[in-house]
C-alpha cells in the first residue's frame, strides 16, 4: 500500500520535500474549511494531483480503500449518533439527521483528503530521499532514520503476515466464521508477528551499531536535496486552488 511505485512522471521529478509542504498545505487548509463543496474540490485537486503521477489503477484502489471506509463509516456514524437537525432516514430505532451527516461528511472527507496526499508522497517518492529531505530541513537524522525503519517495516510486516497465514493453512487449520475463531486467529498471528518484529529489530540494531550509525552529529549523503522546477510547479498550483478555496468560496 505504501511502496514507492516507479515512474517519470512530474511528480515522481519534483522533489521530497515539495511534496511533503503539499501535504501539510492539504492538511493545514481542512481545518479552516466547513462546507462539502470545499472538501469535493479538494478532493478533487488530491485525486487529478494522483493522475498527473500516473499511479496505477490497482494501486489507488488498493491503497485507498482503507481510507475511503473509514471516512464512509465516520460519515454514517455521525449521521446515526448525531440527534440534532432534521431526520433523513429512519431504519427502526436508529435515525439519521442532516446535521450529524454533515459534520461526519467533513471529518470523513478531511481524513480522506489528508489520507490520499500522504500516501501520494509514498508512491512517488523513494524513502531514502524522504529521509535526506527530512535530514536537508534540519530533522536530527536519528529520528528521520527512525521514520525510515517505521515505514520500511510495514510491508515486512505484512509479508510476515501473508506468511503466517499460509503457514496456518498449510499445516491444516480451518477457517471458521465466528468471533471466538476471529478472536483465536488474531492472537496466534500477533504472537507470531511480535516474535518475528523483535528479532528483525534486534538484527537491525546490530548492523546499525556494527555501522557506527549515530557516532558523528552530522551524516552525509550521496545526493543533495534542491528543490525542483515540478515541486516549484506543485506547490504554485496547490496554493492557488486552496486560496481560491479559502477566499471565495467561503
Amino acid at each position: 500500500m505504501i511502496t514507492y511505485q516507479a515512474g517519470r512522471s512530474l511528480l515522481h521529478r519534483a522533489d521530497p520535500n515539495s511534496k511533503m509542504v503539499w501535504v501539510v498545505l492539504v492538511a493545514a487548509s481542512t481545518f479552516f474549511l466547513s462546507l462539502y463543496a470545499d472538501f469535493l474540490v479538494l478532493l478533487l485537486l488530491v485525486i487529478i494531483t494522483l493522475l498527473v503521477a500516473r499511479v496505477g489503477a490497482r494501486t489507488f484502489l488498493k491503497g485507498s480503500a482503507t481510507f475511503v471506509l473509514i471516512g464512509c463509516t465516520v460519515i454514517v456514524t455521525r449521521g446515526v449518533f448525531t440527534a440534532s437537525g432534521p431526520q433523513v432516514l429512519s431504519i427502526g430505532p436508529l435515525a439519521v439527521t442532516w446535521d450529524g451527516l454533515q459534520t461526519g461528511g467533513v471529518y470523513g472527507l478531511r481524513l480522506i483528503d489528508v489520507a490520499l496526499s500522504s500516501l501520494l508522497v509514498l508512491w512517488t517518492s523513494r524513502l531514502k530521499a524522504i529521509v535526506d529531505g527530512l535530514v536537508s530541513i534540519g530533522l536530527p537524522y536519528r529520528f528521520a532514520y527512525t521514520i525510515f525503519v517505521a515505514l520500511r517495516f510495514v510491508p515486512l510486516i505484512s509479508d510476515e503476515l501473508r506468511a503466517v497465514r499460509e503457514a496456518h493453512r498449510v499445516r491444516g487449520s480451518r477457517k471458521r466464521f465466528s468471533l471466538a475463531a476471529y478472536v483465536n486467529r488474531g492472537q496466534s498471528y500477533a504472537f507470531a508477528l511480535a516474535i518475528n518484529s523483535m528479532r528483525r529489530a534486534e538484527i537491525l540494531a546490530t548492523a546499525m551499531d556494527l555501522r557506527g550509525f549515530g557516532i558523528y552529529p552530522v551524516r552525509t549523503t550521496v545526493e543533495d536535496t534542491r528543490m525542483t522546477p515540478e515541486g516549484m510547479a506543485l506547490l504554485l498550483a496547490s496554493c492557488t486552488v486552496i486560496a481560491i478555496l479559502l477566499i471565495f468560496v467561503r
